[in-house]
């Protein structure tokens, strides 16, 4: 993983209401936001057009948190230029190439991200991705 930062109480423009219009995305009361980036490779034999499901994390108290399809599509409307929202689709993603993504989660304010869980196709834990 490249980084996980904790504390943010907005997402600026992250949801859109039922006009289609950008507004800021604010968590769920008592939770605060962890966006947290990395680099994935295709070690496989063939292209890939997703990134691995990182739904959940795994959080400084021990708990399993997952991102709602809210904070998903927060972190698809916010990426970097070059970078995608886990569980979007990719084009080309082919072997030996990487792959910048993002993906935001909530979790109680003063609970930081410790590990970001990677699942198989049935949602069974095949990693964890320790944070820095």
């Amino acid at each position: 993983l490249k980084s996980s930062e904790c504390g943010a109480t907005v997402i600026k423009e992250g949801t859109s209401n039922d006009a289609g219009e950008r507004m800021d995305y604010k968590p769920d009361p008592g939770n605060h936001f962890c966006i947290v980036k990395g680099t994935s490779k295709n070690t496989g034999r063939g292209p890939l057009e997703s990134v691995t499901n990182l739904d959940q994390v795994q959080g400084s108290d021990g708990l399993t948190y997952e991102a709602s399809y809210d904070d998903a599509d927060a972190a698809s409307w916010t990426a970097p230029e070059g970078t995608v929202a886990t569980g979007y689709m990719v084009d080309g993603f082919n072997p030996g190439e990487t792959l910048n993504w993002v993906a935001i989660y909530q979790l109680p304010v003063g609970v930081t991200v410790a590990a970001v869980v990677a699942e198989d196709d049935f949602g069974a834990p095949i990693a964890y991705l320790q944070t820095k």
